[in-house]
């Protein structure tokens, strides 16, 4: 074994070596080559452009041919301009050139059309685990390679100690010296994976400033100890951990060099003493850009430029002026005030950075894709996950956060942000929120707006903010009182979307979340973390006040509640659920459907949410995702399956007793001994269906006419079953069909047969077992706390307006007119409308809720609904006949090519279809749920495309063929 471990060192020792080798050979044979004049133009950085400017493009083009300048410096610009510019350039050039960019949070940064922007550092400074910041390293390292960058100055090193920093505050990773250094390793160490070449910026610290150095020279009066333990500390680190290169910021530091206005940028003292001396520093030492004001108002053209070598920084960024600086340096080195040593030093340190960064081979940038591929969805998920970590709640006084209940009355209201935005319309998908702008109280109290009377929680976020402590970072003194009364009077949850030095001023409001940033996606987040869809442990990266301290953190577990991600965050590929629409989009032409919605989550998370078609093949009425579906068939899943779940996890029901226990009504029928589980089961031996509304038509089959004995198109006491809004059955008629499935014949084996008629009773079991209305016992124990605020029974009932339902049938043998709103099965219609087999509406969206719970075990936002061995018993497959789990169905065991559920879909995927064109399936081994509604049977029932062409079972086929690995 040690002779093994011997010959792995020595084989690693000698691809070392060799490497070593080559590199020394490149350099040395380059840097001999070189003339007096080009090894000067080495030194230089200049600014470019990726724009089709002629002037500008000629500009570098004679830079490189006659001032052989080391690199470019990209700024604004289109991406692929940029990348044919880049190829350009570096075929003129007789030495590879450093294409380098300001990339902290990536391209974004400058392209800000064209590029990809991470989270900036004071929000990356919240998240604990360091490798997802190497991971965003690496990210971006792969978007600069992309496009051709080889040198990135970033990470920021600078610890944001001062609140009133104009330059650098949300660029660092915060307060916390540990912290920053870390990430700023994290950060170096996936660029370099990627061969770019990073920057630690901007030595000696510029953090606690409050002048920003574009503009003026901020001076640092600080002791030489408090330096050494604070700012200096991150850059002594990263030397000793060889980044490739230093920036040295523009800053008057009179403890580290005492000579009247001189920057740390032109003082050997700083440069060179100690970067070079006392951390023995090896790396590229660079300056900040030269052209900024806090240096260039101070020297004469050229002169700038040779004061900057002679403090000993390597590579002159962005100089004004280059021909005057290339003509002084040149007489400096005449007159023995620069070294040629010390410049040919520098050159070679340039050429070695070079090689790191693969610049001994020529690549060339191609343009195809290059939009794409620098904005690539694996980013997208990434950039997710960084903000669900980096989201920080620091304090909260009464445990509001995650919010729990879903019952209580909310109220949102939005300061900096003119219209409702993507966080109020997120809070809104949990619960039913009311939402308002700053406006609507602008000079009002608060208080007398009756639904913050009401309100027993008040959610205010803070949008637009900026880091100008003057201007309390972008709140005016109205809305800062407001706020403040607000939180005096009511208990308030305060939001953060931007600087969080501004929670200083609101020390009454009982909890308080830092989202960091503004756009849509971190709201959209921080709305999902505010509910419960992720734990929460963010760490606050600077001091705020005496009470939010550095380092607070409030740590709050999941609630395992469904959240919305991009298919890549959840392993899943984007450019293969395209053709999910595909296929929506052919069933509609082929008429299979007007309209469906689809629906997919996995591990708690919606990853695919769409809505597709019209309401009929006809109509103006687009499908969107919060139209209401008929469900048919799965209100036995999603009515019937939780209640007696519930009851049978209370005690209150046994399955395996006979169904006349409980409902007496079945004594001396022929179903006295009907066991519960066999019912569930399909195997009681009961008919599949019974026409029961035929029996109330005039020439059934034939004429179909309604019978007026039976019928009514005005409500009465005896005619008070709605039917539809225009139709009333006689109310003795439900009692018919009870009695009518009582006197039914049973079959005579046990086998599987399906049968809706064991479903017709459940309403009447449960409000038996809970003596309460089913409609009711549902709402309360389930739809209402789960959130589920579009799931109804009835729903022109319960307020929803007819334009958000889509119709079901035109039906010309029973009802003879268009089915919307009320129960497409005759036999529901004939009860009510309220039955355990069909009659509840919903959409994809509240549907996934109860699957989720369902797959969560019985857990579903903080609440236990079922027990985990209750979950487990109703949907596992039952022994007997290996066909069906309680209430659920299940795959066959052996696929088939006309299987209903996905054979690639595991055995253990639990579910159910619809008549009307309806399925839901919940799969516990990969956490997927599929949902699938549509209105097939629009405008005639007879025809079954759907199913025949096996539309949604191809839908679930794409789901587990998009799934990555």
């Amino acid at each position: 074994m040690k002779h093994v471990l011997l010959l792995v060192l020595l084989s690693n020792f000698n691809v070392f070596s060799q490497t070593n080798i080559a590199k020394e050979k490149w350099v040395n044979e380059r840097l001999n080559s070189l003339t007096l004049n080009e090894k000067i133009g080495q030194l230089f950085i200049i600014r470019a452009y990726g724009k089709q400017d002629s002037l500008h493009i000629q500009n570098i083009e004679r830079q490189i041919k006659e001032h052989f300048v080391g690199g470019l410096c990209f700024f604004q610009g289109d991406a692929e301009i940029q990348g044919k510019l880049t190829n350009y350039y570096q075929s003129i050039s007789n030495t590879p050139l450093f294409i380098s960019m300001d990339a902290e949070w990536s391209l974004g940064m400058r392209l800000k059309k064209d590029g990809f922007s991470y989270p900036k550092q004071m929000c990356l400074g919240a998240i604990r685990d360091n490798h997802l910041i190497f991971q965003m390293g690496q990210d971006i390292g792969n978007h600069l390679s992309r496009i051709g960058v080889n040198f990135n100055f970033a990470p920021v090193v600078d610890i944001n100690s001062n609140p009133n920093n104009p330059v650098i505050n949300e660029r660092s990773f915060g307060e916390d010296k540990l912290n920053v250094t870390s990430k700023s390793y994290a950060f170096m160490l996936g660029l370099q994976s990627q061969n770019i070449l990073s920057c630690a910026k901007h030595f000696p610290g510029h953090g606690d400033t409050d002048k920003d150095s574009h503009f003026d020279l901020p001076i640092i009066n600080l002791s030489r100890q408090r330096l050494d333990s604070i700012e200096l500390f991150p850059f002594k680190v990263l030397c000793e951990q060889n980044i490739p290169s230093i920036m040295v910021g523009h800053l008057l530091i009179p403890t580290l060099d005492s000579t009247t206005n001189i920057s740390s940028s032109q003082s050997r003292k700083i440069v060179f003493d100690i970067l070079r001396k006392e951390y023995h520093y090896k790396g590229l030492v660079v300056t900040d850009a030269l052209e900024m004001k806090a240096v260039s108002k101070k020297y004469l053209p050229g002169e700038l430029e040779v004061a900057s070598l002679k403090a000993g920084n390597d590579v002159l960024l962005l100089s004004e002026n280059i021909d005057s600086a290339i003509a002084k340096i040149k007489i400096a080195i005449a007159n023995g005030e620069l070294s040629i040593v010390e410049i040919e030093e520098s050159v070679k340190r340039i050429l070695n950075a070079k090689y790191d960064a693969h610049l001994s081979q020529r690549i060339e940038i191609e343009n195809e894709n290059l939009l794409k591929d620098i904005n690539p969805k694996k980013s997208y998920a990434l950039k997710d996950k960084l903000y669900r970590n980096a989201i920080s709640l620091i304090k909260d006084n009464y445990v509001d956060v995650p919010i729990r209940n879903l019952e209580q009355n909310i109220v949102s209201i939005s300061i900096g942000s003119e219209d409702i935005n993507a966080f109020q319309k997120k809070l809104s998908k949990y619960t039913r929120v009311q939402n308002f702008n700053y406006s609507n109280f602008n000079g009002k109290d608060p208080s007398e707006n009756s639904y913050i009377q009401s309100a027993d929680l008040i959610i205010v976020s803070l949008h637009n903010l900026n880091y100008k402590v003057e201007k309390s970072y972008g709140l005016n003194k109205e809305e800062i009182n407001f706020i403040t009364q607000l939180s005096q009077k009511k208990k308030v949850i305060l939001c953060v979307f931007g600087a969080p030095y501004v929670c200083a001023q609101f020390k009454y409001v009982s909890a308080i979340v830092l989202a960091y940033e503004n756009n849509k996606m971190v709201q959209d987040i921080t709305a999902e973390l505010m509910f419960g869809s992720d734990p929460i442990h963010g760490v606050l990266p600077v001091n705020i006040s005496g009470e939010l301290k550095i380092g607070k953190s409030i740590k709050r577990p999941s609630l395992l509640r469904l959240g919305y991600t991009i298919p890549e965050s959840e392993g899943m590929n984007s450019d293969s659920l395209i053709n999910i629409a595909l296929l929506a989009h052919q069933l509609i032409e082929e008429k299979a459907a007007p309209g469906c919605q689809i629906l997919i989550a996995k591990n708690n998370k919606i990853i695919y949410d769409e809505s597709f078609g019209n309401f009929t093949y006809d109509s103006s009425s687009l499908v969107n995702n919060n139209t209401l579906f008929d469900l048919a068939s799965l209100t036995k899943i999603f009515a019937s399956a939780p209640s007696l779940i519930k009851l049978s996890d209370e005690g209150k029901l046994d399955i395996n007793d006979s169904i006349s226990k409980y409902l007496p009504e079945f004594i001396g029928t022929n179903k006295q001994g009907l066991i519960i589980k066999d019912a569930l089961l399909h195997q009681a031996k009961l008919l599949s269906w019974i026409p029961f509304y035929k029996s109330t038509l005039i020439s059934p089959d034939t004429l179909n006419i309604l019978n007026p004995k039976y019928y009514r198109d005005q409500y009465s006491d005896s005619f008070a079953i709605q039917v539809t809004p225009n139709l009333f059955l006689l109310n003795t008629y439900k009692d018919s069909i009870y009695n009518t499935i009582l006197s039914s014949k049973l079959h005579d084996s046990l086998r599987y047969l399906y049968s809706d008629l064991f479903f017709y009773f459940v309403p009447k079991l449960v409000e038996r077992i809970t003596g309460m209305d089913f409609e009711k016992y549902i709402e309360n124990n389930f739809y209402k706390p789960l959130g589920m605020n579009s799931t109804f029974y009835l729903p022109l009932e319960h307020g929803i307006d007819i334009k958000e339902i889509a119709p079901s049938e035109n039906d010309t043998y029973f009802r003879h007119q268009e089915i919307q709103a009320c129960v497409h099965d005759m036999g529901s219609a004939m009860c009510g409308g309220i039955s355990g087999h069909a009659g509840l509406f919903s959409n994809a969206e509240n549907l996934a809720i109860l699957l989720q719970c369902y797959l969560n075990n019985g857990n579903y936002g903080g609440l236990e609904y079922f027990s985990n061995s209750i979950i487990k018993k109703f949907t596992s497959r039952d022994k007997l006949l290996n066909r069906r789990a309680l209430i659920f169905d299940l795959p066959e065991e052996l696929n088939s090519e006309t299987a209903y559920v996905s054979n690639l879909a595991p055995k253990l995927t639990f579910g159910h279809t619809g008549f009307t064109g309806t399925c839901v399936w919940a799969d516990p081994v990969n956490n997927i749920i599929y949902i699938f509604l549509s209105n097939r049977t629009y405008p005639n029932s007879t025809k079954n495309i759907l199913h025949k062409q096996r539309y949604r079972v191809k839908i679930q086929d794409i789901i587990y063929k998009s799934m990555i690995n």
